[in-house]
């Protein structure tokens, strides 16, 4: 009877180990491969996301100094997830971008001014579909080294509901 129940302990054990090296080799490759997840990285903001359709962001600055901004979306359907990452160099200036997105889209955007100095301005206004979301003013103060605003939203219709307020 003893070396039955340790035949059935040796092979519990040995299913168990093949299960945590399973486990962990599927982590390893998930980690350093993504998974199949496809992050494409430009150099502006696109006009159109993942084929849009679901309503048009405005997104309008205003800066005394270059610098740039940050636009990086991500669909999430379960069949097809991807993202956008987006930076682009921005001249001092009046900037006007208009994107469209489908509804199911996580978004996050910032401009920033690295290296502000006395004086420096950065304003933006963002409108969903002709709705005004968010705007922000800012001035360099002395002890800031960096002017930025940021938008951050899981889909559209969170940005709708928001806008509502």
């Amino acid at each position: 009877m003893g070396d039955w129940l340790q035949r059935q302990l040796g092979r519990l054990l040995g299913k168990a180990v093949v299960g945590v090296l399973g486990f962990a080799g599927w982590f390893v490759y998930v980690s350093f491969f993504g998974g199949g997840y496809e992050v494409t990285e430009v150099s502006e903001v696109p006009s159109v996301v993942f084929g849009g359709g679901g309503g048009t962001l405005e997104i309008e600055v205003e800066m005394s100094r270059s610098g740039e901004m940050t636009a990086y979306f991500e669909r999430y359907d379960e069949s097809d997830e991807a993202a956008i990452d987006a930076v682009q160099k921005l001249e001092s200036g009046d900037h006007v971008f208009l994107v469209d997105l489908p509804d199911a889209t996580y978004g996050y955007l910032d401009v920033n001014l690295p290296d502000a100095a006395p004086g420096d301005r950065l304003a933006w206004t963002v409108h969903l579909d002709g709705q005004q979301l968010a705007h922000e003013e800012q001035v360099y103060e002395d002890g800031i080294d960096l002017l930025y605003v940021q938008l951050e939203f899981e889909e559209l219709a969170e940005l709708r509901r928001f806008a509502q307020r």
